[in-house]
C-alpha cells in the first residue's frame, strides 16, 4: 500500500511537470514585428502576395503558435506557414553589406550600373505593363526572371540587376559573398524600386509589417566617370 500512495504521489507530480512544460511550450511569448530584433531567429518574414507567414526549416512551432506570439490577425490575412532557406536577419544583414559595397568599395574600383531590391519570388506577377523592355532589358547582366512557374515560394532575396563593363564581375563577386541570397531581378524587385525607390511614385505602407530596405538604383564612380569620356568621344563604353 505504501509503494502504491509513493508511486501515484510520483505520477502526479510527473503528470503536472509535463502539464507544465506543455503549457510553457505551447503559450508563446508575446513579439512585436516592428522590432525585429525581439524575434525568434527563425521568422523569414510575410509574404506580400499570399497570405503565408515565412519561417526557416529550423522552426519547430506550429501556425497557431506563431500567430500568438505575433498578435496575428485571426481571420483572413495570413492563414499558414511556408519554410524557406534564409531568416529575415541574414538577408537583412547581407542587403546592407552588399548595398554598403556597391556604394562604397567598389564604387571606385568597378565600372557598373546596379539596381537592387530587398524583395520576393512571387508565386503571381504583379508588375503589369506592356513595356517589356523596361521589365526585361536585353542588354542587363543577369537576364530578369518571370516568376516562378511551379509556385515555389523562396522568401526573401536581394534581387540584382547590372549594366557596365564590369558587369559579370560584379555578379560573381556578389555571389562568392552572399550566394543563393543574391537573386536575378525579378518583377517582385521590380515593384519594390517602382514603389520605394528614388523615384517612387508613393511611400511605404501604413502598418508595414517590418522597416522597408530601399532598393538601389546607381551609377558607380567609375561607370560615371567612363560615361563622361564616352560621350566626349575619348572612351570606350562605359
Amino acid at each position: 500500500m505504501k509503494y502504491t500512495i509513493c508511486f501515484l504521489c510520483l505520477l502526479f507530480i510527473g503528470v503536472m511537470a509535463v502539464s507544465v512544460a506543455f503549457v510553457r511550450w505551447e503559450t508563446p511569448p508575446k513579439r512585436d514585428v516592428q522590432q525585429p530584433d525581439t524575434l525568434p531567429d527563425t521568422f523569414a518574414g510575410f509574404c506580400k502576395g499570399e497570405p503565408i507567414l515565412y519561417v526557416t526549416r529550423e522552426n519547430h512551432h506550429s501556425f497557431d503558435y506563431w500567430s500568438r506570439m505575433l498578435d496575428l490577425p485571426r481571420v483572413g490575412v495570413y492563414n499558414r506557414l511556408v519554410e524557406v532557406e534564409f531568416s529575415l536577419d541574414e538577408v537583412q544583414s547581407a542587403y546592407t553589406q552588399a548595398a554598403a559595397l556597391l556604394q562604397g568599395e567598389w564604387s571606385t574600383q568597378y565600372s557598373y550600373r546596379v539596381q537592387t531590391a530587398f524583395a520576393q519570388d512571387l508565386a503571381s506577377e504583379i508588375t503589369k505593363t506592356s513595356d517589356e523592355e523596361f521589365i526585361y532589358p536585353r542588354d542587363a547582366y543577369q537576364p530578369s526572371v518571370t516568376p516562378p512557374k511551379d509556385g515555389k515560394l523562396l522568401g526573401y532575396r536581394m534581387h540584382v540587376r547590372l549594366w557596365g563593363r564590369d558587369a559579370e564581375i560584379i555578379w560573381k563577386m556578389l555571389k562568392e559573398r552572399f550566394g543563393e541570397i543574391i537573386q536575378p531581378w525579378n518583377d517582385a524587385a521590380l515593384w519594390e524600386l517602382t514603389t520605394l525607390g528614388p523615384h517612387a511614385e508613393i511611400g511605404p505602407s501604413v502598418g508595414e509589417s517590418m522597416k522597408p530596405f530601399l532598393p538601389l538604383d546607381m551609377k558607380s564612380s567609375a561607370y560615371l566617370q567612363n560615361e563622361r569620356l564616352y560621350n566626349q568621344g575619348k572612351g570606350e563604353a562605359p
